[in-house]
């Protein structure tokens, strides 16, 4: 069995990790052949680069028997306070109705305490990636840790070229598909999500749109469109993560009027890493995958947090967003077997 007492996670395709265990090390700097990249959402803390010993590939069928599941009590939840939500709607709202913001996307944090079992929530997670498009990423030690299966691909660079997507727009999987992908608030908060992306990457090289799919996670669908930059000439990494995260489908748009907007936002509510980017730097940077953080539950001690969020525009109902979020509140605990 593997020793899963300290240990990071990611995706490398559907179906397919890298764990790394054994003795870890974070630091400041990615020299290494394999490392692991887990910043905060602002891209400010310094020891963002996790490395490992032991490095070794599973598909999930390889891995789920490593796993041994142990006893834990259930974690407590407490209610969900809509309050803040609720006050944070009509807030930007009211920056839309200024021309200050066009999308913004608000969360909250549900909070419990408990003992998180780390076999346990891999287990969970293997289990709902089997066969599904998503992606698991994550890191723990002996007091805190943060794990997470996401839907949405931030980069993945290949011979140079960059592989992003627009994901933004949610519905469902009782509701009619149709419908939902001609659905004008929803094409309206994807087709700004897709106009964030490219006003990020066109310094970088020619854009090129995919078609438009909706896609199916289990009790919800997204709004989906591929996107590909080839990239011109040398390209370093930490720019290319800082013009494209957040997305406007994790932050706002405009971006730069929303920077200001989401670090306000984050004094009432820390986000801590929810939404940040997750991934994995290999052969000297010239391959990249990374995942936006979300659908996770981070810990420290007894302390746990899940973040859940929905994307804002003008024509957006309020009950309707806080159904969305209980929805996907719902969807993350399954997941992750909580």
């Amino acid at each position: 069995m593997t020793n899963l007492t300290s240990g990071s996670i990611i995706s490398l395709e559907p179906n397919q990790i890298l764990l790394g265990s054994g003795t870890s090390q974070w630091s400041q700097t990615s020299q290494h052949q394999n490392v692991f990249y887990f910043p905060d959402f602002f891209l400010q803390n310094q020891s963002l680069y996790r490395t490992h010993s032991i490095y070794q590939t599973y598909t999930h069928q390889q891995f789920i028997p490593e796993l041994q599941k142990k006893n834990y009590h259930p974690i407590e939840w407490e209610p969900l306070d809509r309050s803040e939500f609720n006050q944070a709607f009509v807030d930007v709202q009211k920056k839309f109705a200024s021309g200050e913001l066009q999308k913004a996307v608000l969360y909250v944090m549900a909070t419990g305490r408990g003992k998180i079992a780390v076999p346990n929530v891999l287990e969970s997670m293997m289990q709902f990636g089997l066969n599904r498009p998503v992606f698991l990423y994550g890191y723990w030690d002996q007091d805190e840790g943060m794990l997470g299966v996401s839907p949405e691909i931030l980069m993945n660079i290949q011979e140079g070229k960059l592989s992003t997507m627009a994901c933004a727009g949610t519905c469902r999987n009782d509701q009619d598909l149709s419908e939902f992908l001609n659905n004008p608030k929803e094409r309206n908060e994807h087709q700004l999500v897709i106009d964030g992306i490219q006003e990020s990457l066109s310094p970088f090289g020619t854009v090129q749109l995919g078609d438009l799919r909706a896609v199916s996670f289990s009790h919800l669908s997204h709004l989906i469109t591929p996107i590909e930059v080839n990239l011109e000439g040398d390209y370093q990494l930490d720019p290319l993560v800082q013009a494209l995260h957040p997305t406007p489908a994790l932050g706002a748009y405009p971006k730069k009027q929303g920077t200001g907007w989401l670090r306000k936002y984050d004094k009432m509510i820390p986000r801590c890493r929810y939404g940040a980017p997750v991934g994995v730097i290999r052969d000297g940077g010239k391959q990249v995958q990374m995942y936006v953080g979300i659908r996770n539950i981070q810990w420290k001690g007894d302390e746990v947090r899940i973040g859940v969020g929905c994307g804002i525009v003008a024509e957006s109902n309020m009950d309707q967003e806080w159904e969305e979020i209980q929805a996907k509140l719902h969807m993350t605990k399954e997941m992750l077997g909580l």
